[in-house]
């Protein structure tokens, strides 16, 4: 039988998702702050689109952070895509602040070409 630090030394534990290092090429890879920059990652992570990603992001997060940052934190979501996060997610889009700005800016837009 393996003691415990037979173990840890055969499955070290990392405290970071396992997501494309490419999406953080401007920063310090190996100093990010994963826990305190969950902003920041999730964001980039949804924007990368890729399923399997998005997947590993819920595990590390947990459902409760990544809604929140989702329908509370988050000020933009490609309409493209919006529809894919909030059915991955299981989240309306009525409920994200995203997306009621970009509704609210595009019938500014509507309103300000009506009136030339």
């Amino acid at each position: 039988m393996q003691s415990e630090k037979e173990n840890s030394e055969i499955t070290p534990v990392v405290d970071r998702p396992n997501v494309y290092k490419g999406l953080f090429k401007d920063l310090d890879y190996d100093n990010i702050n994963w826990r305190k920059s969950y902003r920041m990652v999730i964001e980039r992570v949804i924007e990368n689109r890729f399923k399997k990603e998005w997947q590993e992001i819920l595990r590390f997060y947990g459902r409760n952070i990544i809604v929140q940052t989702l329908t509370q934190e988050m000020t933009y979501i490609d309409f493209d895509y919006i529809d894919d996060v909030c059915k991955f997610f299981k989240i309306r889009k009525e409920d994200m602040n995203c997306y009621a700005w970009n509704i609210g800016r595009k019938k500014r837009i509507q309103q300000k070409n009506s009136i030339k």
